[in-house]
């Protein structure tokens, strides 16, 4: 059985010739090559149209006696191993392919050879997902992914769904013992194996640092930054050719209005604690007093935090933006505010939606089954019901209309912004606030009838009158609230 090593550049990989120079460009990076013999520019050519192995590149430097020039050519091309991919052939077939991910500077190909008595499984960070017409294999521990070329090769990833020699895959899928080991080492490259200690867990679960991590906190953490992805990142506008922005405010959801009261700034400022006593004496505070509180401190709770100060126009990107009194990344402003209301003086309980631009309350629904089940979910958090819960919802388009790859994790760093602001506001306010740690999305959803993937909830804020002693009171850790307390 012959296996055979092939080295191409990635799809994104282009060669432009500037003045006498030839560039490798890839992702707005170019790496100019100077001096270039050629035989280097044909070989360069050459795998950026198809897969070739460095023998056949070797060849006609050798054939023209050129060796110095074939060891220039190969040291420069190692200086560019996170854009190149490395093929594995068996029996003429390619069976998987490595592609670099990012460009990742510490990247290097290496092809070992693994030893009879290790044991393998694919690593439990490792994911399997379709990209374009291929199966991809990819880990937030590695910096490539492991492209699946054939059957063949599905075959002998299987095999590794439990703890394998290089000997029990080739024995499972049918290759020689030379090609499994070949193909452990593709995986080994990309990270997706984890080694099996002669007793104990898996060699990934006996580390403290990487033990602790969950999948999804890992794979969210590497693909929300840079470093371990090729994709586009920042302010991109991806969907500007595509699609409208959403609006700055949503459509209304309801003829029923409620003007909220209005406070004069210049009246807080005199009333108010300073900041500095307020930063000092935030707290969370889990438990609300007998007296609800008031339809007008909501108001003005409501106008202190969310209200829209100012609205302007992108003229160049053609996106509505505003200032708020929380930051919000670019000004985009893709949050909501759905109050909940238990006991509110002054105001009905059931569901509503806060307009920031007419500081109104839109009517959604009188109490259901639904807001019912959100508030019992929030008064496990805390040690009595909510009076009021403010919902904080995100119309995910608005973000992902102009960022790529940092989206939801911006969105998630906007919550934390408004958290805190509503947060100072209610220790300024002399009221109960407490900003909660999860909640259910799909429940919120069809609470009001939303389509899940274009606005849900994203995060959830206590608020009501303090208790008489005005002491905030501790969050009874281990019990069985602890696993979606809030913030201390």
């Amino acid at each position: 059985m012959q296996t055979d090593n092939y080295i191409s550049f990635r799809s994104d990989v282009t060669l432009t010739m500037r003045g006498e120079n030839l560039c490798v460009e890839s992702k707005g990076l170019s790496f100019p090559w100077e001096g270039l013999s050629d035989l280097a520019v044909a070989a360069l050519r050459k795998i950026n149209q198809e897969p070739a192995t460095p023998e056949s590149l070797r060849e006609p430097f050798l054939n023209s006696g050129r060796l110095d020039e074939w060891l220039d050519f190969k040291h420069r091309l190692d200086l560019l191993a996170p854009l190149v991919c490395h093929t594995l052939y068996i029996d003429s077939v390619p069976t998987v392919r490595l592609v670099p991910v990012g460009f990742a500077a510490r990247y290097r190909f290496s092809l070992t050879s693994m030893e009879e008595s290790d044991k393998y499984v694919v690593s439990r960070f490792a994911y399997m997902r379709r990209q374009d017409d291929r199966w991809v294999l990819e880990s937030p521990l590695g910096k490539a992914r492991a492209v699946i070329m054939s059957p063949h090769g599905f075959e002998l990833l299987m095999s590794l769904s439990e703890a394998c020699t290089y000997k029990t895959v080739a024995e499972k899928g049918n290759v020689a013992n030379s090609a499994a080991s070949q193909f452990l080492s593709y995986l080994q490259n990309a990270d997706l194996l984890a080694k099996i200690p002669q007793s104990g867990p898996p060699c990934e679960d006996g580390d403290q640092p990487l033990a602790n991590w969950e999948f999804h906190d890992l794979l969210f953490h590497t693909r929300s930054r840079l470093g371990r992805h090729e994709g586009s990142y920042g302010g991109t506008y991806r969907f500007k050719q595509q699609f409208e922005p959403l609006p700055l405010i949503r459509p209304s959801l309801s003829e029923s209005r409620i003007n909220l009261f209005k406070p004069e700034t210049d009246h807080l400022s005199n009333r108010d604690l300073s900041f500095a006593d307020v930063a000092e004496q935030r707290r969370s505070i889990r438990q609300h007093g007998l007296e609800a509180i008031s339809v007008q401190q909501l108001g003005e709770f409501l106008f202190r935090t969310a209200r829209v100060v100012k609205v302007y126009h992108d003229e160049v990107n053609g996106q509505s933006l505003c200032f708020r009194p929380y930051a919000s990344g670019g000004a985009i402003h893709e949050l909501e505010i759905y109050p909940i209301i238990r006991n509110c003086r002054g105001l009905e309980a059931g569901l509503y939606r806060y307009d920031p631009i007419k500081h109104t309350l839109e009517e959604v629904s009188k109490s259901t089954k639904e807001t019912e089940r959100i508030l019992l979910m929030a008064s496990q958090t805390l040690h009595s019901d909510p009076q009021v819960l403010l919902v904080i919802s995100a119309r995910f388009q608005r973000l992902q209309w102009k960022y790529e790859s940092m989206a939801y994790a911006l969105l998630l760093k906007n919550v934390g912004a408004l958290y805190q602001t509503m947060s100072l506001t209610a220790t300024a306010m002399r009221l109960a606030g407490c900003p909660l740690g999860g909640g259910d999305s799909d429940l919120f959803a069809a609470a009001v009838g939303l389509d899940y993937y274009a606005e849900t909830s994203v995060g959830e804020f206590a608020l009501g009158s303090r208790v008489e002693n005005d002491t905030p009171v501790p969050f009874p850790y281990g019990s069985s609230a602890e696993s979606s307390r809030g913030a201390d």
